[in-house]
């Protein structure tokens, strides 16, 4: 699910609950009764909500339908996670509630109540009920609504508001056009100054961070706390003047101190991996709190994975290049972190704790004795973080006992190389994958059986689900017992 659905009308809330939760579903069956206790719905109410969402797929996608066959059960087709992001937007932009809050980001000097009632279209009566309940939601993000505007620290304000127009707009339409020509030239300068491939998730990010900047300077809200060291700009000029010049040359004629929101721009390169980024740039109190966590994570790293081999060129250069990632994985959380949009789908942790059991050990040991006030989301968000920076940082010899298997499906050359990845996961189980079978060859994996061998063998006809790594993973269990 989505963030920020708070901003939904509560009937648009729904109706995307509904979609949701029929995209989830996919091809097993979703029944009415099921849904009414998913969604805490009647099932006259879940009717309504059925037929208005399938007379907004019509207008969306003339493809698409969704209804509720005799037996009670969905019948659907076409409702792809596209279409279900295009009508959450449009049923965003039609709510009243975003509608409040754009006109408060967009308008800073117009804060009375018969701005926003003559702007929205709606009486007094209607705008009350709006302010409550945006002063709820501000609240829920430690923030205020006052005055009709958003009160509180500038970062965290900006987080916010990144926040909704990236998971709302993503990629589906480009919000606060007021500010597209000015972020068009300014992706442009970075582009060509700091050679950023400019892919479409690349260009989303930058650009919601460029016109949320554009956003909040315009209501002369600068950010004011640093995030480089005093001497990054001295030491630093190659990348310290053309993001300066660039921000001058857009906003001098708002007559704010840019050096803060160059720092700020500067960090989001740095933390999005646009930009390499050295934990010298940050200030000395972000880089104490980066060299921390790093330390800690490395240190258990060496402790588990390591022992008395942590000392060897080998293992330095693993520890080397972990340390660096997690630098970044950690100056992100401490600076510009904002909400995640995917991957944080907690179920499935339960794959890469299975694959990697190993590295999961060692990511819930150091997250548990953290002392954090994540939700759930950035939670999950952080485990993906570390979890991707092992997988890539730590390579599989380190283990040294092995059960060897040979890997090869009919598939083709491509899926082999990914099955032979994908097992690969599985280091701590001490496997080495081979692409011949020879005396040494514990296992077979194959989508065919071969009668000529001795060996275990293992034939998938399908990729595997989570059941057949499980298979999988206690067939190694039981060879390597074979072996004592």
């Amino acid at each position: 699910m989505e963030i920020h659905n708070e901003f939904l009308d509560l009937n648009y809330r729904y109706q995307y609950y509904l979609l949701e939760l029929v995209a989830d579903h996919g091809d097993y069956y979703l029944t009415v009764n099921r849904a009414m206790k998913l969604l805490g719905l009647s099932k006259f109410k879940l009717s309504q909500y059925v037929e208005t969402v399938n007379a907004d797929l019509a207008m969306m996608s003339p493809e698409s339908y969704l209804r509720i066959n005799g037996d009670g059960i969905f019948e659907s087709g076409h409702i792809s996670e596209s279409i279900v992001r295009k009508i959450r937007l449009d049923y965003l932009q039609q709510s009243n509630l975003f509608k409040m809050f754009e006109f408060s980001l967009l308008n800073p000097g117009k804060n009375e109540t018969t701005d926003f009632c003559d702007a929205l279209f709606i009486g007094k009566t209607k705008f009350y009920e709006l302010r409550k309940e945006m002063v709820e939601v501000a609240d829920h993000f430690n923030l205020q609504f006052k005055k009709n505007q958003l009160i509180g620290p500038e970062m965290q304000i900006r987080q916010f508001v990144f926040e909704i127009y990236y998971s709302y707009f993503n990629g589906i339409e480009k919000p606060l056009a007021l500010f597209q020509e000015t972020v068009d030239q300014m992706l442009v300068t970075m582009r060509d100054q700091f050679q950023i491939n400019l892919l479409p998730t690349t260009i989303t990010k930058l650009e919601t961070y460029l016109k949320v900047q554009s956003l909040r300077l315009r209501g002369k809200n600068a950010l004011t706390a640093p995030l480089l060291a005093p001497d990054f700009k001295t030491q630093q000029p190659q990348l310290w003047q053309p993001v300066l010049s660039m921000l001058t040359t857009n906003y001098q004629l708002l007559r704010i101190p840019l050096e803060v929101e160059a720092e700020g721009l500067l960090t989001f390169l740095f933390t999005e991996s646009y930009v390499p980024l050295e934990i010298d740039y940050l200030t000395p109190d972000l880089k104490n709190g980066v060299s921390q966590k790093t330390g800690q994570f490395v240190s258990k790293v060496e402790h588990v994975l390591m022992k008395d081999e942590a000392h060897s060129e080998q293992a330095q250069n693993i520890l080397a290049n972990l340390a660096h990632d997690l630098d970044q994985i950690h100056a992100k959380h401490l600076t510009f972190y904002t909400e995640p949009t995917t991957f944080i789908d907690e179920q499935q942790l339960t794959y890469f704790a299975e694959a990697n059991p190993l590295f999961h050990q060692i990511i819930l040991t150091f997250t548990t004795k953290q002392e954090t006030d994540l939700d759930w989301r950035k939670q999950a968000s952080l485990y993906y973080d570390y979890m991707f920076a092992c997988i890539e940082d730590i390579p599989l010899e380190i283990l040294k006992d092995r059960v060897y298997i040979c890997v090869d499906f009919s598939q083709g050359r491509l899926y082999n190389q990914y099955m032979k990845k994908t097992v690969n996961y599985f280091n701590n189980l001490n496997i080495e994958v081979q692409t011949t079978v020879d005396e040494r060859t514990d296992l077979y994996l194959s989508d065919f059986y071969s009668s000529t061998l001795t060996c275990e063998q293992l034939i998938w006809k399908n990729p595997p689900t989570i059941l057949n790594w499980q298979q999988f993973g206690d067939l190694v269990v039981a060879i390597k017992k074979g072996k004592l």
